[in-house]
């Protein structure tokens, strides 16, 4: 059986109708070295250039699909959307160099699990801007923390990605989990990252407890503790 939907672009119910579908399917926004920003981000040929603007521009239940390349960006941010953010090939071909600027990512809005990073090397992050902290007794503290993710109160999978040559002045050369962030890492290889005090690749502080399923760790560092993982105040990976 065939069927056919006859849109009418100058109805109001039409209009709607497609706009409720976009919502409820999710649309698919590309980014290429070879985008523009200006571009509407709804084909190859219509890429955007930086993974940012696509995260800026997504909405719930997008996918945002990144050629193959080197991304010199930091500090990227999801802003608490469900969003499916991945390269079109795995990490051997797309790379996001932080080149010491700052993290890759910062996840502080909420995010669950159904917001997703999938396929990217993330490399040369820094967690080099400092995070305040509240403790328990309500006092407030910054520190420097995850040079390739922060997740604060979050909780995003994170899957098949790569950690290269990140760093923290404090915890968490790659990852930094607090206040009940409970991410899931999956099949992600974590090499030559490196923190100043406690977990050279992942730290968990503060009831946060991630699942880390099918990872590799490799010359990871901490001077203190834990050279690939560091969990502390009631966390366990």
């Amino acid at each position: 059986y065939k069927a056919a939907l006859k849109y009418n672009p100058n109805s109001d119910y039409c209009r709607k109708k497609i706009a409720e579908l976009e919502v409820k399917v999710g649309r698919v926004l590309f980014v290429s070295r070879k985008g523009s920003d200006k571009n509407s981000g709804l084909s190859w040929q219509q890429a955007f250039r930086t993974i940012r603007h696509a995260l800026k521009t997504a909405r719930d239940g997008d996918t945002i699909i990144v050629a193959d390349g080197e991304y010199r960006e930091h500090d990227l941010d999801f802003a608490g959307k469900a969003v499916h953010l991945r390269s079109a090939n795995g990490p051997e071909k797309c790379v996001i160099d932080c080149a010491k600027k700052g993290r890759a990512f910062n996840f502080v809005s909420g995010e669950g699990p159904d917001t997703i990073l999938e396929g990217f090397t993330i490399k040369n992050g820094v967690g080099h801007k400092k995070i305040e902290i509240v403790d328990e007794e309500g006092s407030k503290h910054k520190f420097q923390f995850g040079g390739a993710i922060f997740c604060r109160s979050s909780s995003p999978t994170i899957r098949n990605c790569r950690f290269e040559n990140d760093g923290a002045w404090n915890e968490g050369g790659a990852i930094y989990c607090c206040n009940n962030s409970n991410p899931t890492i999956e099949n992600c290889r974590f090499e030559n990252n490196g923190a100043g005090t406690h977990g050279g690749a992942i730290y968990c502080n503060n009831n946060s407890n991630p699942t880390i399923k099918g990872c590799g760790f490799r010359n990871n560092s901490a001077e203190w503790s834990g050279g690939a993982i560091s969990c502390w105040d009631n966390s366990s990976p």
